[in-house]
């Protein structure tokens, strides 16, 4: 076996430390000597340094050393400090920021019905529930009026009217149909039937023009009688107001089917408030009276049919009237109680804001003397809440316009005001305790 080739290693002595300072250092020479570093001795030891440069490079490193201390020391502060600053912002946000909400709820009706049953019993009665003491009766009312035709046709056109003729004569004065009076302005008009003026008095008659002339006029005028003798017609003489004889169409009515419509519906309204009169009276200790027709009794003629050429329809008719009369102290606070039903969730009743109650007759016995009457009432609601106004929840976080449009889509509110706090953030706060809301 050839063993391998050792290499030759060339020492040199290193003068020991003298008297005056200097170091003995003994070193190995060896031109192969190979790169191994301890990195558990300063790199400092394998270097060759002079008796100055062994003094000098401590200080660097210890100057180095404090330059990082400080400079960390320096970033350390400046970190503390902005979070410092981000802390008390966080802590000031939560603690300053306010959103203070007024708002106006809206007003809203409602409208509600109950019905309930009237017994006209003795006053021992032993009443069901829902029920109260009254009167339920009926009585019969008869009708007797004119309807006007509608259908009217023109067959012509004259001059007519009324005049009013004077006799200051000792004599009556008879004049015939046709009998001519004069105006001052030569207007000739005829009587239309014959007459006798009273001595010493006056009568009116019916006049009518010798032309048709549509723009006929006349104003307040004294017409001679040019037929009597001439020392009578300064005495016997006729006046004429102005308006009173015009020109006028003649027209021919004819009865229609509607007429006849109209004249029941006129006379059913004339029974009821014929009966309404009477009821008010016969039934005053009442104070609440309803009534209505029984439509089955209902009986009516007329004088004329579809077709005829009359100016006017008469008609008669009969009915029985029914009749339901109660006290309103009887109902308690049905009223109240039926508004309250009618409040949706939320709402509360506007005090004082419920109206006077109707009331209408549903059904009615007159026999077994019993009927039924439904109560209608109307009132406002309103939330009287905060809470049921306003979900403060959904505003946490919100910027000014955000909150606006939830605001704007909420039914119950009329108006509303926002007040943050500071006034330049437009933000609600993150915390809902930091949200009010208030009625106005």
């Amino acid at each position: 076996m050839i063993e391998p080739k050792k290499k030759k290693i060339t020492t040199r002595r290193v003068p020991r430390r003298t008297t005056n300072g200097a170091i003995s250092v003994k070193r190995r020479l060896n031109e192969e000597t190979p790169h191994i570093i301890n990195l558990k001795k300063p790199i400092i030891n394998h270097l060759e340094l002079s008796n100055n440069q062994a003094s000098v490079i401590p200080a660097k490193l210890a100057f180095k050393k404090s330059s990082a201390a400080s400079h960390l020391y320096k970033k350390l502060s400046i970190t503390f400090i902005v979070l410092a600053i981000i802390i008390l912002s966080v802590v000031g946000y939560f603690a300053l920021v306010r959103l203070d909400i007024k708002v106006v709820p809206k007003v809203l009706p409602i409208a509600a019905k109950a019905s309930f049953t009237i017994y006209d019993r003795p006053d021992n009665y032993t009443l069901p529930a829902g029920s109260i003491l009254g009167l339920v009766r009926e009585m019969d009312i008869e009708y007797k009026g004119t309807t006007p035709a509608s259908d009217e046709k023109v067959i012509g056109a004259e001059v007519s009217g009324k005049v009013t003729i004077i006799n200051k004569y000792i004599k009556d004065q008879p004049l015939v149909a046709t009998t001519r009076l004069l105006t001052s302005t030569n207007q000739l008009l005829r009587l239309k039937d014959s007459v006798v003026v009273p001595a010493g008095g006056s009568i009116e008659a019916n006049v009518y023009g010798d032309s048709t002339d549509p723009s006929f006029t006349l104003a307040d005028s004294k017409l001679t009688i040019p037929g009597l003798w001439a020392g009578l017609q300064d005495k016997i003489y006729a006046e004429a107001k102005a308006g009173e004889v015009s020109y006028r169409e003649k027209k021919q009515a004819t009865v229609t089917q509607s007429d006849l419509d109209q004249a029941v519906a006129t006379a059913k309204k004339a029974l009821l408030d014929k009966a309404a009169a009477d009821i008010e009276t016969t039934y005053a200790a009442y104070d609440e009276k309803l009534y209505q027709l029984d439509d089955q009794s209902i009986a009516f003629s007329f004088d004329a049919k579809p077709g005829d050429q009359k100016a006017e329809v008469n008609i008669t008719m009969s009915a029985k009237v029914i009749v339901v009369a109660f006290k309103k102290d009887s109902l308690a606070n049905l009223n109240q109680t039926t508004l309250e039903s009618a409040v949706g969730q939320g709402q509360s009743i506007v005090e004082d804001s419920s109206t006077t109650p109707s009331f209408k007759i549903i059904s009615a016995d007159t026999k077994q003397n019993i009927a039924n009457v439904e109560l209608d009432v109307d009132g406002s609601s309103s939330a009287l809440s905060p809470e049921d106004l306003v979900d403060r929840q959904k505003i946490v976080g919100l910027n000014d316009d955000q909150i606006k449009n939830y605001l704007n889509s909420l039914p119950n509110i009329e108006s509303y005001e926002l007040h943050f706090s500071p006034s330049f953030i437009k933000i609600a706060p993150q915390l809902v305790d930091r949200i009010s809301v208030t009625i106005k």
